[in-house]
């Protein structure tokens, strides 16, 4: 199976994720608005992410990177890895700006992300640390099958494991 870094559920317009690019990313930076972004696009979150892109030359390291996602042509958030896997764990973030929240669209983006994740390391463990009053991120997780293992630097500690296979355990 080849992965071109883009992902879809459906079809094109339903969601998708891409990798954020280095001049996609100094367009968040720089306040360069694009026609794709929706209204509240981007979020602090984003700005933060796509701070540390621009500053670096790397190239981007798919699956491991930020993906911006793209729900019916628009980009309305950001998921992706912390960083590539230590041992066989990597940690996930994610964030959806607030006018398309409450569409199941983070829960579809982070569903792709752990799709594209397991195709490059079927055995990974995927680790998500959530603030503990954030239900709504609370939700996406525990709907994808993550646990609760307890807290992490003041923060819950959610975990989705695999059996031998690199099949999602539930």
């Amino acid at each position: 199976m080849r992965h071109t870094g883009v992902v879809t559920v459906n079809d094109a317009s339903e969601c998708a994720i891409r990798p954020l690019t280095r001049e996609r990313a100094l367009c968040i930076v720089q306040g360069q608005r694009q026609s794709d972004w929706c209204v509240d696009y981007p979020t602090e979150g984003d700005f933060v992410i796509a701070s540390l892109i621009a500053q670096t030359n790397e190239p981007i390291d798919v699956p491991w990177c930020a993906y911006e996602v793209v729900w019916q042509g628009a980009v309305v958030g950001g998921v992706g890895a912390k960083s590539p896997p230590r041992d066989t764990t990597v940690e996930i973030g994610y964030g959806i700006a607030p006018s398309a929240r409450g569409r199941g669209i983070a829960t579809r983006a982070v569903a792709l992300l752990v799709s594209e994740l397991r195709a490059h390391s079927p055995a990974l463990v995927i680790e998500a640390e959530i603030e503990a009053g954030n239900q709504p991120s609370i939700a996406v997780v525990t709907r994808l099958n993550f646990t609760s293992v307890g807290e992490r630097d003041g923060l819950l500690l959610f975990r989705l494991h695999n059996d031998v296979h690199g099949r999602s355990r539930d």
